[in-house]
């Protein structure tokens, strides 16, 4: 029964991991994007 739950276990650290690598991604897509979006309200204004 100890290898079902150390199976249960590392599923659900490698779930939260993907989760987290999910979170890191999104958050530098919006900083990129919110760069670019940056560099074109800067071009607008000169």
């Amino acid at each position: 029964m100890q290898v079902v739950e150390d199976q249960k276990d590392q599923a659900v650290e490698a779930k939260q991991g993907q989760i987290k690598i999910t979170v890191c991604l999104s958050l530098s897509g919006i900083a990129e994007g919110g760069e670019e979006v940056y560099a074109e309200f800067q071009k607008k204004n000169f």
